[in-house]
């Protein structure tokens, strides 16, 4: 009996979140923030505060416009909340990448006006690829041809990169 894995999901753009970490509590800054953004999270993170955020509303699947708007935000932030950002240890705009098997390579830029915008709120830019989700096949199910991996998959490759000498087929 012969199981193996597959990738279900497609390389892709997820979106961008807010990720700050500071030594006082972030709640200041996004209550001033409002109803523009989606709290993920606020609180406490060991000895530090962060507060993890995105837009509250967001149907643009590009890169670029979601961290501008998001930038936009915090550009627009005044007194105690302008303050609150500026004196966060990180600030971070965190573009979230689903991995997948196809395509086998994708490129999602970033165009330097929006690198210029996050460096101006006093913002980097990070970038987290999440890890293809591997489904294997059910138990006691015979494995078809049609089922199999094809020869070049990026799972039969690493097998063999690892050393393993028998790829399943």
């Amino acid at each position: 009996m012969h199981t193996y894995e597959r990738a279900e999901t497609q390389t892709r753009f997820l979106n961008v979140d807010v990720d700050v970490l500071s030594k006082v509590s972030l709640e200041p800054l996004l209550a001033a923030l409002g109803s523009k953004i989606l709290p993920l999270y606020v609180g406490r993170e060991g000895r530090y505060y962060s507060a993890h955020f995105e837009l509250a509303a967001s149907s643009d699947e590009d890169v670029d416009k979601v961290t501008r708007r998001l930038a936009g935000l915090i550009a627009g932030l005044r007194g105690a909340a302008r303050k609150l950002w500026k004196e966060a240890r990180t600030r971070g705009f965190n573009v979230g990448i689903q991995g997948g098997i196809n395509p086998r390579m994708q490129e999602i830029a970033i165009e330097e006006d929006t690198v210029n915008l996050v460096a101006r709120v006093g913002g980097r830019i990070v970038v987290t690829t999440y890890a293809a989700e591997i489904a294997t096949a059910p138990r006691g199910r015979a494995q078809s041809a049609r089922d199999a991996p094809p020869n070049d998959s990026p799972g039969r490759k690493r097998a063999a990169r690892a050393g393993n000498r028998r790829i399943p087929r």
